[in-house]
């Protein structure tokens, strides 16, 4: 478990600068290699609402699945309900262990080893929700043939998004130097900005200090979507030609047989 540890602190110390894994949130372990990074994976505020929507979404396909069957054996022997299985007990297991014994412990600093190695165990079942995939086989079928299908737009789309991420971040980099407080700090960040404003996933997350800039990153967005508005749609029209498709040949061996 040392690999998955010495990984785990580290992308939370390059992802979380500001909050040292010494000062996790009501914990205060001292010795930083053993004790404190077991928290993270479930009870860390940055993480509880992200494991809260996945594992509602597990139950919600759980219970549709279970109303559906035809019968309980018939559930049992599903290999997706056991998937579903593995993928809800690890947080549960993981809330029960530190519901009833690590929040009823007096002293936060004597964890042991061994009582945090129960937290690594875990996660390492959350791999499971990898092999949830294998049920959208036939829908990954028909996505990588639209995709070798429709090559030549995907491969106008990314180059024209490449462009824009560089055009636009580097332009409004340039404009903002001029401005002390700005926050577009070095060119990583301004590339970044650049993606964000042209697919409109993060438009506005940057204050633009500059009037010109301010005009760049509006252009960016039109640009944006005005790229993706052309490529798009032949994209979608694909899609929906290959699922008729599948219908009519399903239908039609159904009323073969």
């Amino acid at each position: 478990m040392s690999v998955y540890r010495n990984l785990h602190n580290t992308m939370w110390m390059i992802t979380h600068p500001s909050k040292p894994l010494n000062h996790t949130e009501g914990f205060k372990c001292s010795d930083i290699s053993l004790r404190p990074y077991q928290f993270i994976p479930y009870f860390n505020s940055e993480n509880v609402t992200l494991e809260c929507f996945c594992i509602t979404w597990f139950y919600v396909e759980l219970f549709m699945r279970t109303l559906s069957a035809p019968s309980f054996i018939y559930l049992l022997r599903d290999s997706n309900f056991a998937l579903d299985i593995l993928c809800i007990l690890p947080t549960i297991l993981g809330q029960i262990y530190y519901r009833f014994y690590i929040s009823e412990k007096k002293d936060e600093n004597l964890l042991t080893v061994e009582e945090t190695q129960v937290f690594d165990y875990l996660t390492c079942f959350k791999l499971f929700r990898l092999f949830r995939l294998t049920r959208h086989a036939k829908c990954l079928e028909v996505f990588f043939k639209i995709l070798y299908t429709n090559l030549k737009d995907i491969v106008m789309l990314t180059i024209l998004i490449i462009f824009g991420m560089f055009y636009f971040g580097l332009t409004q980099f340039v404009l903002e130097q001029i401005h002390r407080d700005n926050e577009i700090k070095n060119i990583g960040e301004a590339l970044w900005h650049g993606f964000t404003v042209i697919t409109t996933i993060g438009y506005s997350d940057i204050t633009e200090y500059q009037f010109l800039s301010y005009i760049f990153a509006i252009v960016g967005v039109w640009y944006g979507s005005i790229s993706m508005a052309i490529i798009l749609p032949s994209l979608s029209q694909s899609f929906n030609i290959f699922q008729n498709f599948k219908y009519r040949r399903h239908i039609f061996k159904y009323k073969t047989h």
